[in-house]
């Protein structure tokens, strides 16, 4: 099995450095740049059969992987999965560093710290977050046959997830590990019969 994690394009909120997580918003004309090009990797270099794209269902992911479902002439459409959602950053959306830590840093601070257990305002923790892409991934694996080949298209919060969790066996490496950048790739091979992933390729 393999299985390509894929973060999104850029967004107009990514370039101004704002906490962007649940809020809805589409890829700016630089991230569909961004996933024009590695969907023409993909259909050169990976040769890669896909037979299923999951996203997560904010317009951003979702725009991602339309445009490289069309584009590998895929026969089904993306099939939406909340789960994959970035991290809820509550009262902080679309709010910079600065602004935070100018508006609560008190609060702020005690996230910065301790952020799988401490959430942002009415937002979620990183273990929630966590929790809620393992119950989706497991199943996808349970579901998914040995020689599949499927795509992931979601955010840096849930990819950093799996990376330190799933690749490292350790969640609290989630700040340590390679991030992935704006319409970029990761794949990995997964030996179903043994539970172990193997290969780790970025692209």
């Amino acid at each position: 099995m393999q299985i390509i994690f894929v973060r999104h394009g850029e967004t107009d909120e990514n370039v101004a450095r704002k906490y962007l997580g649940h809020t809805d918003v589409t890829l700016n004309e630089t991230g569909k740049q961004q996933v024009s090009r590695f969907s023409q990797v993909m259909k050169e270099s990976c040769k890669i059969d896909i037979s299923a794209i999951y996203t997560s269902d904010l317009i951003r992911c979702q725009e991602t992987a339309n445009i490289i479902a069309t584009s590998l002439n895929l026969e089904h459409a993306p099939t939406l999965a909340p789960p994959l959602r970035e991290l809820n950053f509550g009262n902080w959306e679309c709010f910079t560093y600065e602004q935070i830590m100018a508006d609560d840093p008190i609060m702020a601070t005690k996230w910065y710290d301790n952020p799988f257990e401490i959430a942002p305002t009415n937002g979620e923790t990183l273990i929630q977050l966590g929790a809620r892409f393992d119950t989706w991934f497991e199943q996808l694996l349970h579901q998914t046959d040995i020689d599949e080949k499927i795509m992931i298209v979601c955010h840096g919060g849930p990819i950093r997830w799996f990376t330190s969790k799933w690749l490292l066996g350790d969640e609290k490496q989630y700040w340590h590990v390679e991030g992935i950048k704006h319409g970029c790739g990761l794949i990995v091979g997964y030996n179903k019969n043994e539970k172990q992933f193997t290969e780790v390729k970025y692209i």
